[in-house]
């Protein structure tokens, strides 16, 4: 995993992440090579950011922080595997930002999942922006509180008009929520939303 960024100043910056996965990749292997990460954030004042590229989605638990020293596991549970399906990137552009009291926000537009028009499985839909059909966009949005040492409280709603990108015509709309609680009682300050986080697909 290799991390490259740059600061071109105090408000622009970017940052991205490349991967070999498996120690290898080639014709016949396990392994991919994979860009993760590739954006530009602007700091629109001391409280709100802006962002367009490829980045993680913000949805769910671990889906941004599952690399160590967040996320200490090889396995994912079954939810953040198939329903939000971490590794979870796209290309688009976003909104963040603290409201103050603890809450945070996350406001995102990227390119939408293309599921079976039989199967509707997430996950096997995310098209990680190589080649992506963008006919039908997804909308995402995301509020958490971490007022309180070691606690998160957090929630994300996405919609998206058609998740076959046209391939079932009576496939219709998609919605997805998620609510999630993180208590941590060995935390040394309150949680924040952490940026630039690695990944692992």
């Amino acid at each position: 995993m290799l991390f490259f960024g740059h600061e071109f100043n105090d408000r622009l910056r970017f940052f991205s992440e490349f991967e070999l996965e498996h120690s290898i990749a080639g014709e016949g292997q396990d392994g991919e090579i994979e860009l993760e990460q590739a954006y530009i954030e602007y700091d629109i004042n001391d409280q709100h950011r802006a962002k367009g590229g490829i980045f993680l989605i913000p949805v769910g638990i671990i889906n941004e922080t599952h690399e160590p020293p967040t996320f200490y596991g090889v396995d994912r549970n079954p939810i953040e595997t198939n329903i939000t399906p971490a590794t979870w990137w796209a290309g688009g552009a976003a909104l963040s930002g603290e409201l103050g009291a603890g809450f945070s926000y996350d406001l995102a537009v990227h390119e939408g999942l293309q599921t079976s028009a039989t199967t509707y499985r997430p996950r096997s839909g995310r098209q990680k922006t190589s080649n992506a059909l963008a006919s039908d966009l997804a909308y995402t949005a995301r509020v958490r509180w971490t007022g309180m040492r070691g606690v998160e409280i957090g929630g994300s709603v996405q919609h998206q008009s058609d998740v076959t990108q046209g391939l079932d015509a009576a496939a219709g709309s998609a919605n997805l929520y998620e609510l999630h609680t993180v208590l941590n009682k060995r935390a040394a300050r309150p949680a924040r939303p952490l940026r630039h986080e690695g990944s692992r697909g």
